[in-house]
């Protein structure tokens, strides 16, 4: 029987060699995707979580751990009883996340109201859910942080709010009167952030209910990215996109 060629088996070697480089990438590519699609999933759904939280009045902690860590005196009034919804020692509005660019993870705080209204009489009885937010004086709780580490060494990339302006914090806040709830999107800057927990003076009429993207990105190269859409209400509310161009969905103007 003839055995094979010398140049038989260095072709042979040759193609098994390619086929070889072949898989080795295509697994490698396969193996990122896989990566990212659970990074953005993962994402999206501690984002959800905290939607979910707020839509279905969960509070997980007392009311010595939200305000008496941080020293937040409610403040009742006349015809405020503690059988009325919400008329507690510490009523809690919602959350906030911070989701700075270039961040691997995401801080989350409980924001809690320091005034309770009294939704009988005027003025709190004649104002809109917005202004009733602003009027009880949002507190951010920092005592209450918790961090969501981005898998896969993915990062925070950028931001656009429907207006064309960057966002890096993402509040949700209930109605003390509807129970609605108002999303908000806004640009703080960190050492802002850090000396300031009363939250009145930035949840303008701007940042209320303004749809915003989150880019998420890989370190790889090729980068792969995911956005994140957030600030509409009931299922739409937090919404996730992969494979989407960065030209205008995340760059603030």
């Amino acid at each position: 029987m003839a055995g094979y060629t010398l140049v038989e088996v260095s072709l042979f070697l040759a193609i098994s060699g390619l086929l070889f480089i072949i898989a080795i990438v295509g697994t490698g590519s396969v193996m990122r995707s896989i990566r990212f699609t659970d990074t953005g999933r993962s994402t999206h759904a501690y984002i959800q979580k905290q939607y979910d939280e707020i839509l279905n009045g969960v509070n997980p902690r007392d009311n010595q751990q939200i305000c008496g860590s941080s020293g937040v005196e409610a403040v009742s009034g006349p015809g405020v009883t503690g059988s009325q919804p919400g008329a507690s020692g510490c009523l809690l509005l919602g959350k906030l996340l911070r989701l700075e660019q270039g961040s691997d993870h995401i801080d989350s705080y409980y924001v809690v109201a320091t005034r309770i209204p009294n939704l009988s009489v005027a003025p709190d009885a004649t104002l809109n859910d917005e202004e009733l937010i602003r009027s009880v004086n949002p507190f951010v709780v920092k005592e209450t942080r918790s961090e969501y580490t981005i898998p896969w060494g993915a990062a925070i990339s950028g931001s656009r709010r429907s207006d064309g302006t960057a966002a890096n914090t993402y509040a949700l806040l209930r109605s003390p009167r509807s129970s609605r709830l108002v999303s908000y999107n806004m640009n703080i800057q960190p050492a802002d952030f850090t000396a300031t927990t009363f939250l009145a003076p930035v949840l303008t009429a701007a940042a209320a209910e303004k749809i915003t993207n989150y880019c998420l990105q890989t370190v790889e190269t090729p980068a792969s990215r995911a956005v994140f859409t957030v600030g509409g209400q009931g299922q739409n509310a937090i919404q996730v996109a992969f494979d989407v161009a960065n030209e205008g969905v995340c760059d603030g103007a």
